[in-house]
């Protein structure tokens, strides 16, 4: 197996060079491991370029030498070394980092283990004598076990996460194709190229390994590229500019990676409630919401088309002639129930945590109702006769005001055969049909709350109602068990 080291260099034969290529020269690895060294020479000065021959003529690893007239710029220098590159695995190391014992063959055994394609590694600082500065070793504090790709790509972006200089390891296809291509450095920026290229790296390899082990003497020094650059306020305009460039990419990926969620609401009285319910639905996290609203009022269809027009979500609206109350979301459901497992339904004074949308998509189960509008019920002659539950408990009623359900029931014809005189009180005839069908009803845990009291609810002119229509249930059937 051959090995392949990465060196970028300028101006730096004379000094910090000879203290890498000895810690090379002095690792152990097994009789079936080669080493090869490629160096780029960045356009160092006669002199350096004079120093660089040198050491390479006494040095005892086979090493390509590749000398630049003119500096490129260390991402060019970089891609230079990938270019020439023949290892199986490779690994990038600055001409001012040094190995510690035993780092070659501890990166590549980890490596070889893995099933990822890349990795990183811890460092112990040193000055620039190579003397161990206390308290500063660079040791990762950050968990990627649970993370995405997308998640470790910002926290980089944040700077919650790094791998440093020296310490990262490459299987050959992490870097170079089949056909020798090579994934390039982006040579746009002189400085911070590194962190560009980590992110290059997530995004189309995915996420690295990483030894927990010291694999590099991490040099402080008071003068370097790095630190001129953040002196003069060059690095932080090539983060930005990184920034810029990856931000789109990573919000593009996660709108494709997240579920889009099926949202159903019924509209009658608050067309002016729309335009929050729209703000609500646009920040939401960690889903893409499809809002489906079933307008009851003819007389507000423009006030909905105006709002609908300057969403920023996906919106279908559907003006139905006649008030049918809450069972048109029944028939919007059915509507869409082929294309979506699951369903949720809100209603028009919600208000919604960030989350809570995703909180109702993760709660919904197979043959199931969930909602946060959801109490055991005590007593047959008094429908508000009830008790709260905390989420997760089992539920005699679920409202659909902050609901997720199978769809599968949408499809079943018993739940369109309710009486038309209960047809606004269907949240108590879904939960009869799913408990006729032997499904679950639960208490949701997403962050939902009510807005105030405007008095425009059409249950409020239907109280007695909700009684007489919950014994009607029991005659058929429906059986309250309280709470449990």
């Amino acid at each position: 197996m051959l090995i392949s080291i990465l060196t970028p260099t300028k101006n730096r034969a004379s000094s910090m060079l000879p203290d890498l290529l000895r810690s090379i020269e002095s690792q152990v690895i097994p009789d079936d491991w080669q080493i090869e060294h490629v160096i780029c020479d960045d356009g160092s000065s006669e002199h350096e370029v004079k120093a660089l021959k040198a050491l390479v003529a006494a040095y005892t690893i086979p090493c390509k030498l590749i000398l630049l007239d003119t500096s490129g710029g260390v991402a060019h220098a970089h891609n230079e070394t990938l270019k020439a590159a023949s290892g199986d695995i490779l690994m990038d190391i600055d001409d001012d980092d040094v190995l510690t014992p035993n780092s070659i063959k501890i990166r590549v055994n980890h490596l070889l283990q893995s099933n990822a394609l890349w990795s990183a590694g811890n460092a112990i600082v040193v000055d620039e004598q190579l003397e161990p500065i206390e308290g500063k070793e660079l040791i990762r504090d950050w968990d990627m076990s649970s993370m995405s790709s997308l998640e470790l790509m910002r926290a980089l972006l944040d700077n919650t996460a790094w791998f440093w200089a020296g310490t990262r390891t490459y299987k050959r296809a992490a870097v170079i194709a089949k056909d020798g291509s090579v994934r390039n450095w982006d040579e746009q920026f002189s400085v911070a190229s590194d962190l560009d290229y980590w992110l290059r790296l997530v995004h189309e390899v995915g996420i690295p390994d990483f030894v927990d082990e010291f694999v590099v003497y991490w040099r402080e020094k008071q003068d370097s590229l790095a630190i001129n650059a953040k002196r003069s306020g060059l690095q932080a305009t090539m983060i930005a500019k990184i920034r810029a460039k990856w931000l789109p990419i990573i919000a593009a990926d996660e709108a494709r990676d997240l579920p889009e969620v099926p949202v159903i609401m019924c509209t009658y009285r608050r067309p002016e409630r729309l335009a929050s319910t729209l703000q609500q639905l646009a920040a939401q996290q960690n889903c893409v919401p499809h809002l489906y609203v079933w307008n009851n009022n003819p007389e507000i269809v423009d006030a909905i088309n105006k709002e609908i027009a300057q969403s920023s979500i996906k919106v279908s609206v559907h003006h139905n002639a006649e008030n049918i109350g809450g069972f048109g979301r029944f028939y919007q459901a059915r509507d869409i129930a082929a294309d979506n497992t699951y369903v949720v339904f809100i209603d028009d004074d919600v208000n919604l945590g960030a989350n809570a949308l995703r909180t109702l998509y993760d709660e919904g189960a197979e043959h199931a109702i969930t909602s946060f509008f959801a109490f055991a019920l005590r007593n047959p002659d008094d429908y508000f006769d009830r008790d709260t539950l905390e989420p997760g408990q089992k539920a005699d009623y679920c409202g659909t005001g902050g609901m997720v359900v199978d769809a599968s029931i949408f499809t079943d014809e018993a739940l369109f055969n309710c009486p038309k005189k209960y047809w606004f009180l269907e949240d108590l005839w879904l939960c009869a049909v799913a408990q006729k069908q032997g499904w679950e009803c639960k208490k949701s845990a997403a962050d939902i709350t009510f807005e105030p009291g405007d008095f425009k609810d059409q249950w409020l002119t239907m109280k007695p109602l909700k009684t007489e229509f919950l014994q009607y249930l029991i005659a058929d059937g429906f059986t309250i068990k309280g709470p449990r």
